[in-house]
């Protein structure tokens, strides 16, 4: 089950698989807060819904990959990610909409 939030929030797979490393990844500091592990009591339930708070970070990780020594195979895969997950914001798509006057 989607949760709202969620199912509005439209990402490229690559760009949320790391946004949901990330948030895996943040799990054990921000638990320390009793009201924070009263909501999410284990780190998959916070990755569910949570990971869509770390979109913008894994953006910006993906983009700083471009700039080190990776092989140009995984800059490709990064690259063309990036590039598709911009075409899945719906601002894009309304200009998109509006410049080819369908």
């Amino acid at each position: 089950m989607t949760t709202q939030r969620e199912s509005q929030v439209q990402a490229h797979r690559l760009v949320a698989k790391v946004a949901k490393e990330i948030a895996g990844e943040l799990y054990d500091e921000l638990a320390k807060v009793n009201a924070f592990y009263a909501k999410y009591p284990d780190v998959n339930s916070w990755i569910k819904e949570g990971w869509v708070y770390y979109i913008k970070s894994a953006r910006k990780i993906l983009g700083t990959m471009l700039t080190t020594n990776i092989s140009y195979e995984q800059k490709d895969i990064i690259s063309e990610a990036l590039i598709d997950d911009q075409w899945l914001q719906p601002t894009r798509q309304h200009i998109v909409q509006i410049n080819t006057g369908d």
